[in-house]
């Protein structure tokens, strides 16, 4: 899910200055990511998603970590949580500029602190200062995003795990190209993420996966286990109805909680 782009393992020589695929071995400096963690609540047309990532700082000092990682292009950011053995720190939105500088006052201050940038639509970089010395850490994202409607059949929910490299022209042609460029890792990276996804309506047939194994249980829960961070992870099911909408009271309740269903076009 996070490409490495700070203590980054040994690089051979890049192969093209301008469009980021530089190799990267798998066998070089480890990225402290244990695992990744998928729960999704899905229902009338969009997911609520969260994503857990466990980091382990097993060294005797602070860690300092930044990193590139992938989100839906059509998603929002409605959440940002990081807990760093028992204390918990809880993100707001702010300016891109006043919450560059919070964070580097807190990091300068010894304190424990986390930046999430936008770069592009579907791209984000993580910044985690002062990750405590022998600690793990679980950074939590909430990602609200309008399922795609698959004509004549019904929902599909997909959710990207691997930051590919960008074609970005000839040199200087983009100007923050140096946050965008990205490794490619030759070899299988170890982490791993499993996934939940729950769908709190009708079904017509069980969910079913184009990219990944998964197991269905009570016809509306899909678990992927051990997802290789390689692909983007998709699960689709079929409604009695063949329309997007949303008309239940179970619709009504959803939106009462401040969720509101955004149908997409058949």
């Amino acid at each position: 899910m996070p490409d490495l782009l700070q203590n980054r393992a040994h690089m051979p020589a890049m192969s093209h200055a301008s469009n980021g695929a530089r190799l990267v071995s798998a066998a070089g400096d480890v990225l402290p990511l244990q695992r990744i963690e998928l729960t999704c609540e899905a229902f009338g047309g969009i997911a609520r998603t969260k994503l857990h990532q466990h980091f382990s700082n097993n060294y005797p000092t602070p860690l300092e970590l930044t990193y590139a990682l992938p989100l839906p292009a059509d998603g929002a950011v409605s959440g940002y949580e990081i807990r760093a053995g028992h204390r918990v720190i809880k993100g707001r939105v702010e300016p891109r500029d006043k919450a560059r500088e919070q964070f580097d006052t807190a990091r300068l201050e010894g304190r424990t602190a986390g930046l999430v940038e936008q770069e592009r639509a579907n791209l984000f970089t993580q910044h985690l200062g002062n990750i405590p010395a022998t600690t793990d850490v679980i950074v939590e994202l909430t990602i609200d995003q309008p399922l795609r409607w698959v004509a004549g059949f019904g929902w599909e929910w997909r959710f990207p795990t691997v930051v590919a490299p960008r074609y970005l022209g000839a040199e200087g042609v983009v100007p923050d190209a140096d946050r965008v460029t990205v490794d490619v890792v030759n070899g299988v990276t170890s982490p791993a993420a499993s996934v939940t996804l729950t769908i709190t309506e009708d079904l017509a047939i069980e969910p079913t996966s184009p990219t990944h194994p998964i197991v269905v249980t009570d016809r509306s829960v899909a678990q992927v286990e051990n997802a290789r961070l390689d692909r983007d992870i998709v699960i689709r099911w079929a409604v009695p109805r063949h329309t997007p909408g949303c008309t239940s009271a179970r619709c009504d309740r959803r939106v009462n909680e401040g969720v509101t269903p955004r149908p997409t076009g058949s």
